[in-house]
């Protein structure tokens, strides 16, 4: 199969997250959420994510394009 991605940006907020979740966490803000997970979704993709600080998305976007050859798709 193909390798694809979607990049986007957001802001990680303090949020409270209850205390029964385990594992790694955080609550981000990002515009179209609903819609951006719907596309996801109907395209049949899991919703596993990476998230960092700073404006990296370019970068990112860049790397895994150019010198992996993922295809990038966009929501």
């Amino acid at each position: 199969g193909e390798v694809q991605f979607y990049v986007g940006t957001g802001k990680v907020v303090d949020a409270p997250v209850p205390k029964e979740f385990f594992g790694t966490y955080a609550v981000l803000e990002t515009e179209d959420l609903q819609k951006k997970l719907q596309a996801i979704s109907a395209a049949g993709f899991r919703h596993h994510v990476a998230i960092t600080r700073g404006d990296v998305a370019e970068a990112v976007a860049e790397a895994f394009t150019k010198y992996l050859g993922y295809r990038q798709i966009q929501l």
